[in-house]
């Protein structure tokens, strides 16, 4: 892990950054276009991921890296960009924008990737950098929130589900809405919880999530195979009815 020195560092450097870049007129006017048009976090996205990746490795040259693939070929499939202070230990980080106050269930990492690496001893952390956005729509600003955490120490911390797992698509994913108002509140994991702590989090919540779409799939299984039982009993020449129809709403 990083140590908690350096962790502060990086967050000021790219704060510091972000703060003089909006002090430009042009580029205040880019971002706030971007933040206010429809689905804004989405519209920054690319830019900010860029950005920033691009001031770490400016700021940090020694302590940045990026994973490559067996060809040679660029991956981030687990994180942004990677880093390191004092030891020899890479960390993936993940870059992750939006606006505050207008909090979703962003995708973090697959879970199963993760557990791989963890599980390997490959890393011993998750960095999540957040560079968001707060809109004052009245004054026509822009101003800057930089926090970096590391998602591991938010898995078996409290009572409140901080992160959460789509079976379905494999994703851990944030629950902002209770994520960001335990920053806001300065309620924050310790930093010194044991691996094994963290793991048995994590596998209790891979478990849970298969468990929960086996269980659903199931369901459907039985609730359509009745469906389609039914419809095998109709003798009549398959014929689109339009009252079915219309209630798909098409215009």
């Amino acid at each position: 892990m990083l140590e908690r020195d350096f962790e502060q560092t990086l967050e000021r450097k790219v704060f510091d950054y972000w703060k003089r870049q909006l002090a430009d007129s042009d580029f205040h006017a880019d971002v706030y276009k971007r933040a206010t048009a429809k689905e804004g976090g989405h519209q920054l996205a690319d830019m900010v991921d860029e950005l920033t990746t691009s001031v770490l490795r400016a700021e940090f040259p020694s302590k940045t890296g990026a994973q490559y693939g067996k060809t040679g070929k660029r991956s981030r499939s687990m994180g942004d960009i990677w880093v390191r202070n004092n030891a020899k230990v890479w960390h993936p980080l993940n870059v992750k924008t939006g606006l505050v106050g207008s909090e979703s269930q962003p995708n973090l990492v697959s879970l199963k990737k993760l557990l791989k690496a963890l599980l390997n001893r490959q890393i011993d952390a998750y960095y999540l950098l957040f560079v968001k956005f707060a809109v004052d729509a009245s004054r026509h600003t822009v101003a800057p929130f930089v926090f970096l955490t590391d998602l591991l120490d938010w898995l078996a911390f409290g009572d409140k589900k901080f992160i959460t797992f789509a079976a379905g698509t494999g994703q851990l994913m944030l629950n902002a809405k209770k994520f960001f108002p335990a920053v806001s509140e300065g309620n924050l994991p310790p930093k010194n919880q044991p691996m094994q702590t963290k793991l048995e989090a994590l596998f209790a919540l891979y478990e849970y999530g298969e468990r929960c779409l086996r269980e659903n799939r199931e369901e459907d299984l039985r609730a359509y195979r009745e469906r389609f039982a039914q419809f095998r009993q109709v003798s009549a020449p398959f014929a689109v009815d339009p009252q079915a129809q219309a209630l798909l709403g098409v215009q």
